[in-house]
């Protein structure tokens, strides 16, 4: 386990010289952190043999939230690119999306795994785990370079979202490994993908790392002030390290390369790693397989998404609402129109039926499909706002 170090302190009475002696301390530490900037160490970093940390990351307590959006949020802002939650959810289009693909795996009556989708479809008797979908780290990349842009710091992402199986996750890791532990090294905490240490997050905020296997040592973004870092009993599928910071970008033009980006999830028209569809054919997708009864699949995967859902677009409803205070009419009209769609399909996903007895009936299941095509409707009215929302910036 990493501890944090306690900093001594000591009162200097600035009677008799003491005034010089202080100076010329402040001078020394000055230097000292000029020589340690200088051989690309940092000040924040501590070290206890083969163990390397960062100190000082999650002071605060942790908002609830999606944890990949909560992840880059605590690492930007420790870096001194102070970003909230929201912010990235909304930069990244993470807010907007609704992750969906015929690529999953597929599992039968007894809930044990019986092949892979496409390529199994039709020759085991099983259903797509749509649960995974908003799990499945592919969709994360996406626009990432931009959440840097806008906040003034370089996002470099190493890997790759798709899963290339345990031995290739293996070997991806050692190309990372060197880039992951330099990051640390200066003091900047890595995002990755990959279970939590709490075990049930699908990313975390990785501080620290030894001679171990894995080496990385993690943080789970949702913990609070209280969490303690933990090795990673898995290797990161992808990482997001940062970089230099950059000039930010002009705010109000960043809004509207964001709303048009959200703007193109919403309609698929972002090309994916495994032809992840993002917008209203994951929905048409989403209604197709609970109309596939013959076996159903499990309850508890259509309320994963039905709960991803709701993270997401309570995060939409907060980035728009933040978005129209720095917009005057018409973009702000336009924006708060679509913040009353977004709610509107929030009030609708409440009502959701996820229950074990309405995923194995007919109707329970047609009840969810005629549900998921219903926000698909209420979210092209949004997408059409935040489209002239976009069209109104200057």
């Amino acid at each position: 386990m990493f501890a944090s170090l306690s900093h001594c302190s000591a009162s200097v009475s600035f009677s008799n010289g003491a005034g010089r002696l202080a100076t010329a301390c402040v001078a020394v530490t000055a230097l000292m952190s000029c020589v340690a900037a200088s051989l690309g160490q940092s000040t924040n970093v501590r070290r206890d043999g083969d163990r390397v940390w960062i100190e000082g990351v999650l002071q605060g307590e942790s908002k609830r939230g999606d944890p990949f959006g909560q992840s880059l949020s605590l690492a930007m802002t420790y870096a001194g690119q102070p970003t909230d939650y929201e912010t990235v959810m909304g930069d990244s289009g993470m807010a907007f999306i609704m992750q969906a693909s015929k690529v999953a795996p597929l599992y039968g009556p007894d809930g044990k795994k019986v092949g892979d989708a496409p390529k199994d479809l039709g020759k085991v008797v099983g259903r797509r785990d749509v649960g995974w979908w908003p799990l499945a780290s592919e969709c994360a990349p996406t626009y990432v370079e931009f959440v840097g842009r806008a906040a003034g710091r370089k996002l470099r992402v190493l890997g790759s979202g798709d899963y290339p199986g345990p031995e290739g996750l293996a070997a991806r890791y050692k190309t990372m490994h060197g880039d992951l532990v330099a990051s640390i090294e200066q003091g900047r905490p890595v995002v990755v993908s990959g279970r939590c240490p709490c075990g049930g997050c699908f990313w975390s905020v990785a501080i620290g790392y030894d001679k171990g296997d894995p080496a990385l040592w993690s943080l789970c973004p949702l913990g609070g002030s209280n969490t303690k870092a933990k090795r990673m009993d898995n290797y990161p599928v992808v990482a997001f390290v940062l970089g230099d910071k950059v000039e930010k970008m002009d705010r109000r033009l960043a809004d509207r390369e964001a709303l048009r980006h959200a703007v193109a999830l919403a309609r698929d028209q972002v090309k994916m790693p495994n032809d992840y569809l993002t917008g209203q054919r994951a929905y048409a997708l989403w209604a197709s397989e609970l109309r596939q009864i013959d076996p159903p699949g499990q309850a508890r995967w259509h309320a994963n998404v039905v709960g991803n859902l709701s993270v997401r677009r309570r995060a939409a409803v907060a980035y728009l609402e933040a978005m129209s205070r720095r917009h005057d009419e018409p973009t702000r009209a336009h924006l708060l129109r679509a913040v009353e769609r977004y709610t509107e399909a929030l009030d609708v996903l409440k009502t959701a039926n996820t229950s074990r007895k309405a995923m194995t009936s007919a109707d329970g299941r047609e009840a969810l499909a005629g549900l998921a095509e219903r926000l698909a409707r209420i979210e092209a009215e949004a997408a059409s706002q935040l489209e002239q929302a976009a069209g109104t910036i200057r």
